[in-house]
C-alpha cells in the first residue's frame, strides 16, 4: 500500500500474516512507488476489465 499524506509525506505498508508492516526507509518508498506505477500503467481500464470478467462467466 502507498499513501500520499496531505503534508506531502509518503507512507508505504505491506500486509503480512502477522499484520500490516510499515516501511520507514525512503528507498522502500521509491521502490514501491515505482512498482505501483508500473502495475497501474499496464492495467486495463475499468470498462475493459469488466468486459473481460463478464466474458469469463
Amino acid at each position: 500500500m502507498l499513501f500520499h499524506l496531505c503534508d506531502g509525506g509518503v507512507v508505504t505498508a505491506s500486509e503480512h500474516n502477522r499484520g500490516v508492516v510499515l516501511h520507514d526507509d525512503t528507498i522502500d518508498h521509491e521502490r514501491m512507488s515505482s512498482q505501483f506505477k508500473r502495475a497501474l500503467g499496464s492495467a486495463l481500464s475499468a470498462e475493459q476489465s469488466r468486459e473481460k470478467m463478464e466474458g469469463m462467466i
